[in-house]
């Protein structure tokens, strides 16, 4: 089993457009309150202010954000303990769950995380047990087709291949794929390939060699799918010290 792949981003808050992600985020704000619009368009001041959210893959929201740090996991495709946290919790907008348990608590772990430049194992252990994130489990036909789409992003990845490999017709294999992820494959392998793209830039690439490298047709491709998919340009990048503030937390294999 792969273990889990949980992205975590500690770091400035930035004006986030209307957008939906790929995957299921909790966000946190570390310093203050941030909001969650009732409506896409709707002004600052007209949605709910909370410390934190349970944002469901899919799902359009928009983030009104005056709190000056802002943490957000993006959970692993398959991970279902969202939904638990989610419960824990009380509905807010547009799908979305507000003031989790043990907010405190991950408040407090974060804060750790965000104020020592080398985040240290322990407080990611401490961070998965209070929010009970889990290493997600499915079939091992698509654990290994998302080990392929992890371990080279940029290639074409045409789902007939894959399809094949788990001897599975295409309709089957896309099926087996949304119930075992909770996205469409193709869904998914975009999420792949900006998350490739962020890891190029952040390695020294220019936009546009790294979109390319991650398989995208060019750089205005890869700019639309991140706006699209972060509410924000990919410009903002630059910004943010991201050899520490983008994190890959892997749950120990059991």
């Amino acid at each position: 089993m792969d273990g889990g792949h949980v992205i975590l981003y500690i770091g400035p808050a930035f004006p986030i457009a209307a957008h939906r992600n790929s995957v299921t985020v909790l966000a946190f704000g570390l310093d203050d309150e941030f909001e969650v619009a009732e409506h896409l368009d709707g002004p600052p001041g007209t949605g709910r202010r909370v410390r934190s959210a349970v944002i469901p893959a899919g799902q359009w929201h928009r983030l009104h954000t005056p709190a000056s740090t802002l943490a957000f996991l993006y959970l692993d495709a398959g991970d279902q303990s969202w939904k638990k946290l989610a419960a824990s919790g009380t509905p807010g907008p547009r799908a979305c769950a507000i003031g989790i348990a043990d907010e405190e608590k991950a408040l407090n772990v974060l804060r750790r995380l965000h104020a020592q430049p080398r985040a240290q194992r322990a407080d990611f252990i401490a961070l998965r047990a209070c929010l009970g994130i889990e290493a997600p489990r499915m079939d091992r036909r698509i654990e290994a087709s998302l080990a392929r789409l992890r371990s080279d992003p940029g290639l074409t990845h045409r789902v007939s291949e894959h399809a094949a490999q788990a001897g599975l017709s295409v309709s089957q294999f896309q099926r087996l794929f949304t119930e075992s992820t909770g996205l469409p494959w193709r869904r998914w392998r975009l999420w792949q390939r900006v998350g490739s793209a962020v890891r190029e830039i952040v390695a020294g690439a220019s936009l546009t060699d790294a979109a390319h490298t991650a398989g995208f047709s060019s750089g205005a491709h890869f700019s639309d799918t991140f706006k699209a998919m972060f509410g924000m340009p990919p410009s903002n990048l630059s910004a943010i010290d991201l050899t520490w503030t983008v994190i890959d937390v892997r749950p120990s294999s059991p």
